[in-house]
């Protein structure tokens, strides 16, 4: 008989990653055992071991479409119906998981922003943000974002099968300006059972669906439930005992940006005999005069007298009003006197902002390209820029802190502040140029004997902007002396006492850009036997006839070489003054292309000589004098 058996087969997944182990459940049954099998694409079936309701664990290691069977048996050899349900093995690089993460979204700078939209959101699901900057925890679904800069972030999202997906979202934070507040004056004098209305207005910021707070300390300085105001404008009994209080106002803006505490110095008094005010503390420009203002009320018959301390940048320090001419960030003291020897004190703080332009430094810039000045070092309150050129080009940004240039010359920059005060400043935009190239240079000094070289005969430059009066010894001698001559811009050597062989420094030299190169000089010092002559006369006359080299038969395995003013090789000998003949060189060619008796005719001819002995050889030039 046949077995009537309603069950259906379980995975994890319908998908299962290849190289991974994987079991199959069926719906169990008491009493009944079970068969499984399963075949791949081609047919092949394979057989599990298990009988029971779950089937071992397999390793999959073929990828490919397969389907699985099961069939239950119960306590009588029934048979139940086959059930099958397919299955995929896949490879590691199958299409990434489907993330969303978000859409784009702009925020205030002072809100926080909740990743409510991710998707998928499921169990054994992990989730990774990145950078974590900003987030209170970058490995939840849904983290939170306090507002810091314009941020993109990339999630990604891994299943319980180890496949991922990425997707990337930026909130874009608009830079809302912290808000200011301020009272009206620093100071206030109230008489006991006293009710004022105090004002924190702004300075600056975004007053719109603004919150205020306000409260006293001492608390008892007033009975007004301070805590049901919630506008810039507060009325308060003054009702406390004699003393000295504080009023202090925060403001909160509709994007939830919260001001500094505003402060305001309250004294409940009795009754004065002089009530005077300096007025509020203010902010002006460096080039705006303020006319500064004591109020005083005044009784009839009366006479009272000021005094402004200090008097620096004021016009008349004894009035009531004196006018103050910008210079430093002041706090005025002034003193009222009466006829009836009454004496009030007050004062005013006057903050001076100063406007400073800085166009930052001169620029080098390769012919037919763009670059960027930079303003922004510039400061002030509220600046506003404006650049300028007579010989050069400004491409864009003329009204900005950092315009884009491509022409050379002055460009101008006019920095005007909030209050009308302005700044100049110049940078000089130059064409890049090459630098100079110092060639190393090589001579010759007998012992003892200081030499004068000119080092720059041989240095180039390609634009011709070699500064003479920059030659400088960058690394000295290191046995000897040397140094620049300015007056004929040469370098003066001398070897040090003792001293024969390869002596070797370094000089500088730069072009007018203040660009530079550096070459090394070698000179030979040669000992006291050691001299060779800078002219010869090989006329038969017996005086001077060969190029002798005192002292060259100390140096065997030297060689020497001649040539002409052409470049063309005259005269080659090795063991030069050793072994030759004749000893010296005696005008004549020996190499080369000759013509009749070989005499070589009067002239300038080079020499390289090469002593044998492992150091640089010799060059120099020698003339000769038929």
């Amino acid at each position: 008989m046949a077995l009537i058996w309603q069950a259906h087969l379980s995975f994890a997944q319908d998908t299962i990653p290849l190289n991974s182990t994987h079991s199959f459940t069926a719906t169990f049954q008491p009493g009944y055992t079970y068969s499984w099998w399963y075949i791949n694409a081609s047919g092949v079936r394979t057989d599990f071991v298990s009988t029971s309701n779950k089937t071992e664990e397999i390793l999959w290691e073929t990828e490919g479409d397969y389907t699985l069977f099961s069939q239950a048996k119960d306590a009588n050899n029934c048979l139940s119906e086959v059930i099958a349900k397919n299955f995929v093995v896949y490879k590691k690089d199958t299409p990434p998981l489907q993330v969303f993460a978000g859409p784009d979204t702009i925020i205030g700078s002072c809100l926080t922003y909740v990743f409510a939209d991710v998707g998928p959101i499921e169990d054994g699901y992990t989730y990774s943000w990145s950078p974590a900057v900003y987030l209170d925890n970058p490995n939840a679904p849904n983290p939170v974002f306090t507002a810091g800069e314009t941020s993109t972030y990339v999630l990604t999202v891994t299943n319980s099968a180890g496949i991922s997906g990425t997707d990337t979202v930026t909130i874009s934070v608009n830079q809302e300006e912290k808000p200011v507040i301020e009272f009206g004056s620093s100071d206030a004098l109230v008489e006991p059972g006293t009710e004022t209305t105090q004002e924190a207005t702004f300075v600056s910021g975004n007053a719109q669906n603004s919150v205020y707070q306000w409260f006293v300390n001492p608390a008892n300085g007033t009975t007004t439930d301070l805590s049901t105001i919630q506008g810039s404008a507060a009325t308060i009994l003054w009702d406390g005992p004699v003393g000295d209080y504080r009023l202090f106002a925060v403001v909160t803006t509709g994007n939830g940006c919260i001001s500094d505490t505003a402060m305001l110095n309250v004294e409940i008094a009795e009754p004065s005999d002089i009530f005077l005010t300096a007025g509020k503390d203010t902010t002006i420009g460096g080039c705006n005069p303020l006319q500064l203002n004591a109020l005083v009320t005044e009784e009839p018959g009366v006479t009272y007298t000021y005094l402004w301390s200090p008097a620096t940048g004021l016009d008349n320090a004894i009035v009531a009003n004196p006018v103050f001419t910008s210079g430093n960030t002041t706090t005025f003291v002034v003193t009222v006197n009466n006829s009836k020897g009454e004496v009030a004190t007050d004062s005013v703080k006057v903050t001076v902002s100063t406007v400073f332009a800085d166009a930052g430094s001169d620029v080098i810039m390769p012919q037919g390209s763009t670059t960027l000045l930079d303003g922004s070092q510039s400061s002030g309150s509220a600046l506003a820029y404006n650049w300028t050129t007579a010989s050069g080009k400004i491409e864009s940004g003329a009204n900005t802190a950092t315009p884009i240039v491509s022409g050379f010359g002055d460009y101008y920059l006019l920095v005007t502040d909030g209050f009308g005060c302005a700044d100049r400043d110049t940078i000089n935009v130059t064409r890049l140029a090459h630098a100079p190239v110092a060639v190393d240079d090589y001579d010759t000094t007998a012992y003892q004997r200081e030499i004068v070289i000119d080092v720059l005969a041989n240095d180039t430059d390609l634009e011709n902007r070699i500064n003479p009066a920059s030659l400088t010894i960058s690394n000295a001698p290191f046995n000897g002396t040397a140094y620049a001559d300015f007056d004929t811009h040469t370098v003066h050597y001398r070897p040090n006492t003792g001293f024969k062989g390869t002596d070797v420094f370094e000089y500088r030299i730069c072009n007018t850009l203040n660009q530079c190169d550096e070459g090394s000089v070698y000179v030979f010092v040669s000992d006291f036997e050691f001299l060779i002559p800078n002219a010869f006369s090989p006329n038969g006359d017996g005086i001077n006839d060969y190029f002798e080299i005192l002292g060259i038969d100390y140096y065997e395995n030297n060689s020497i070489t001649i040539i002409n003013r052409w470049g063309n090789k005259v005269y080659e000998a090795r063991n030069y003054g050793i072994n030759n003949s004749p000893e010296f060189w005696d005008g004549k060619s020996n190499t080369g292309f000759r013509i009749g008796d070989d005499n070589l005719p009067t002239g300038t001819y080079f020499y390289i000589l090469d002593l044998g002995n492992g150091e640089k050889p010799v060059s120099g030039s020698i003339y000769l004098d038929r």
